[in-house]
């Protein structure tokens, strides 16, 4: 069956392109470039909604998805292994606890349960819910949930919200070559999942083990 991977850029929606904090891309593995893309919750529905419908769906957010939640109080707020970005070996934390990170962390909590609840409602239907991309690979339909992890900065030259679409095909583009090369593990620790409640909050599923599922972060450079 057919596979998808779709990333959006979670950020401030707005219909003032110079507001706009929102992107998304979609690619059909296989074929050679972005198959669609857009700065709209409501477009990145519908792309999703059409992605269901034809076969397998890899769906990823550039936000903090799981945060962990360790035995120790003093590391609760402590960056993720996963966190460590950078080039050339020179890596730094970018916490998602602080900053930015936080930041987009809440906007995803309440982004990422609308966008999944309308596509339950547009859909009809709720797919299977994967996190095992082995069990994943081997199925014909459901969706596959992973984070995306860009750096690099928000460049570009003709604004509109770009800046973000570009970071949702960084990020896509990187997941597909990655789940070809690399292993596709999530971290072995304790986690509290957000996107695990989002899928709860939209009537995805009534499994209340979601909520201890960490995803794969995919991380990449742009320009890389």
């Amino acid at each position: 069956m057919m596979l998808t991977i779709a990333c959006a850029d979670i950020g401030r929606a707005s219909t003032d392109p110079g507001e706009n904090r929102f992107g998304w891309a979609i690619r059909r593995q296989g074929e050679p470039s972005i198959w669609n893309e857009g700065v709209d919750l409501p477009g990145f529905v519908d792309a999703i909604v059409d992605a269901i419908g034809h076969g397998r769906l890899a769906l990823g957010f550039e936000c903090p998805m799981w945060v962990p939640v360790s035995e120790d109080p003093t590391e609760l707020t402590k960056a993720r292994s996963e966190d460590w970005v950078g080039r050339d070996g020179a890596k730094q934390p970018r916490p998602w606890s602080a900053g930015a990170g936080v930041a987009v962390t809440g906007v995803g909590l309440t982004q990422i349960a609308w966008i999944l609840d309308r596509v339950r409602q547009k859909a009809g239907t709720c797919p299977e819910v994967f996190f095992d991309w082995r069990r994943f690979a081997e199925a014909e339909t459901g969706v596959f949930f992973w984070e995306a992890l860009v750096s690099g900065g928000k460049a570009s030259p003709s604004g509109e919200g770009l800046e973000h679409v570009a970071d949702a095909k960084a990020a896509v583009e990187r997941f597909a070559v990655q789940s070809e090369e690399e292993p596709m593990i999530p971290v072995q620790t304790r986690v509290r999942s957000l996107v695990g409640g989002a899928l709860l909050w939209a009537g995805w599923s009534t499994d209340v083990g979601l909520l201890h599922r960490p995803c794969v972060v995919v991380r990449t450079t742009k320009g890389s």
